[in-house]
C-alpha cells in the first residue's frame, strides 16, 4: 500500500480544506495517510522523522507540505527537509524557499509572460517607477488572499503612506510593483495543476475593486481553458517541475501570468462547488503513478 505524510499546521486557521480533502482522497484511493503538524519533523541520529513515534520520513512514498508551517521554525524546517530525497516531495523545502514570493517569475524564462515588475524595500525609489507614469499594482512580496493590494498611479493621494506601510520600519520590508494589467477586469482564470495535469480551472470575476480574490469579492464562475492559456500553462508547469513543484496554482489574465501558488493553494474547494466534482480525486491520481 503507497503511503503519504500530510505536513499542515494545526495550531493556524485553515485557509482551505486541502489537508481534510485531500486526506480523503488518498484514503479513498487505499493509500495510508499520516498526517502531522510541520513541526514533527525532528533529526534523529542522521535520520528525518516525526514526533512523537520517530516514524521515518524516508519510508513514506510522498510527503506533502500544505503551507509554510510555523514562521519562526520555517528556516529549521526547510534545511532539514532539504535532505529528504526530492523524487518523495510533492514540492520540495528548496522551491518553497526559491519560489514561493513573488520575485521569481520576472527574473526567469517566463519573465516574457509576466507584467513589467519592480521589487524593492526603498520607499522613494518604487515611488519613482510609480511616477513614470500609468496605472500599477503595488502589493507585499509574499501576501496572500488580496490583502494589502492597492491600485496606484502617481496622483494616488496615499501612495507615500501606502509605500511606508509595506515597506516597513526603516524601509525593512520588500514589496512589489507591477504594471496594472486591464486584461483583470474581464476575469482572471485560475488552473490547479498536479504532476504535470490539468485538474481544474474555473475563471474569478473582480468583485467591487481590482482584485480577483474571493476572498476580497470576486465571484468565481466555471470556465475552460482557451488554447493560448494551455500554451501558457504547459509552459509554466515545465518551469515549475524543473524545480520541484508538483502542484500549483496558477494565475493568468489575458496573456500574462500574474503569479503562481505553491505553498498551499485554494481552488479544490470553488471547483467541486462550481462542478460537483471533487478535484482531490484527479491529484491523486496524478500522484498514483509515481508508486
Amino acid at each position: 500500500m503507497p503511503s503519504v505524510c500530510l505536513l499542515s499546521t494545526a495550531t493556524a486557521d485553515a485557509a482551505n480544506d486541502n489537508p481534510e480533502r485531500l486526506a480523503a482522497a488518498f484514503e479513498d484511493a487505499r493509500w495510508n495517510v499520516v498526517r502531522r503538524d510541520q513541526n514533527a519533523v525532528r533529526s534523529v541520529g542522521g535520520l528525518l522523522t516525526l514526533s512523537p513515534d520517530d516514524h521515518r520520513l524516508d519510508e513514506f512514498d510522498l510527503i506533502w507540505l500544505l503551507g509554510l508551517g510555523n514562521r519562526h521554525s520555517f528556516l529549521d524546517r526547510m534545511q532539514l527537509l532539504a535532505n529528504v530525497q526530492p523524487s518523495r516531495m510533492v514540492n520540495t523545502s528548496t522551491a518553497l524557499l526559491e519560489l514561493h514570493a513573488k520575485h521569481a517569475l520576472p527574473l526567469t524564462e517566463l519573465a516574457d509572460l509576466h507584467p513589467e515588475t519592480y521589487a524593492s524595500c526603498d520607499p522613494a525609489w518604487l515611488r519613482s517607477m510609480v511616477d513614470t507614469g500609468g496605472d500599477w499594482i503595488l502589493k507585499p512580496s509574499a501576501g496572500s488572499f488580496g490583502h494589502h493590494v492597492d491600485q496606484v498611479d502617481p496622483n494616488h493621494p496615499g501612495l507615500d503612506t501606502l509605500l511606508e506601510e509595506l515597506t516597513g520600519p526603516h524601509a525593512s520590508n520588500y514589496c512589489i510593483l507591477q504594471r496594472y494589467v486591464p486584461e483583470i477586469e474581464v476575469g482572471e482564470t485560475r488552473v490547479l495543476v498536479a504532476n504535470c495535469e490539468i485538474v481544474g480551472c474555473y475563471r474569478r470575476l473582480p468583485g467591487p475593486d481590482h482584485r480577483a480574490n474571493l476572498s476580497a469579492g470576486a465571484h468565481a464562475v466555471c470556465h475552460t481553458l482557451t488554447t493560448a492559456e494551455r500554451r501558457i500553462v504547459q509552459r509554466v508547469t515545465a518551469f515549475l517541475r524543473d524545480r520541484g513543484v508538483r502542484f500549483a496554482a496558477i494565475d493568468i489574465a489575458g496573456p500574462y501570468v500574474l503569479e503562481y501558488n505553491i505553498a498551499n493553494p485554494g481552488g479544490m474547494e470553488t471547483i467541486a462547488r462550481l462542478t460537483g466534482r471533487n478535484p482531490a480525486n484527479a491529484v491523486v491520481a496524478a500522484f498514483s503513478s509515481l508508486t
